[in-house]
């Protein structure tokens, strides 16, 4: 179960969810090319059968870390907060009541906009601000949190 379902209050509704982009998957796909185009100079080379599987590792590791990453990254708006986390071993989180939500900026470059992702910087009551990175189709949670906010 995910994180924003385990901390659900009675009666709250989850509104809007969205994740990181998968543009998280960008650099280590170029690694992994990185990585194969070594892996053939070498076996065509020096004819090394089993250090290729040593050059894999890395590639390995850096999709499992995205992965990871996208997954355990959860942005949630409600009917009562908006919910933000990002990380496993290390967890970042914010619950903020949507009444105590006083600002939400977007940002997003031009390769943003064309696929879609883009930094939310949430700004609470008492001007704590916090930005998170790389969400899929910010405009669409802010558009929700301005929705669900009520007037």
């Amino acid at each position: 179960m995910s994180y924003v379902d385990n901390h659900l209050l009675r009666d709250e509704i989850v509104i809007y969810r969205t994740q990181l982009h998968w543009k998280v998957f960008i650099t280590p796909a170029v690694f992994t090319v990185i990585v194969l185009a070594l892996f053939m100079l070498i076996v065509t080379k020096a004819g090394y059968k089993h250090l290729e599987l040593l050059l894999l590792i890395p590639a390995v590791f850096f999709f499992l870390s995205a992965y990871i990453a996208r997954k355990s990254s959860e942005f949630a708006v409600t009917n009562k907060r908006v919910i933000m986390k990002a990380g496993v071993i290390q967890t970042r989180s914010l619950e903020i009541l949507l009444n105590k939500v006083e600002a939400l900026a977007v940002n997003q470059t031009l390769l943003g906009k064309m696929m879609n992702y883009g930094d939310i910087i949430i700004t609470g009551s008492g001007g704590t601000k916090e930005l998170y990175e790389g969400i899929e189709d910010p405009l669409a949670f802010r558009k929700a949190v301005q929705e669900a906010t009520p007037v």
